[in-house]
């Protein structure tokens, strides 16, 4: 089975709007994520947003990320 069977973009959109109400998730022992679980575009908004979220924005927009 090739591994891009296995994931579903849309799920990752669903995981990267939720991560971007609440950044402050990333930081809890129970959610362990990276920038190895994505791939192409939403590795770099995840990479975005963790980086974001490491600074102390508790509340990220899109132009956030863009930025």
């Amino acid at each position: 089975m090739a591994k891009n069977a296995l994931y579903d973009s849309n799920a990752t959109m669903y995981l990267l709007g939720a991560v971007m109400r609440d950044p402050e998730v990333l930081h809890e022992s129970g959610y362990i994520l990276s920038t190895e679980d994505f791939k192409g575009l939403h590795k770099i908004v995840f990479g975005a947003m963790y980086n974001l979220s490491v600074e102390g924005l508790t509340n990220l927009t899109p132009g956030d990320i863009d930025l």
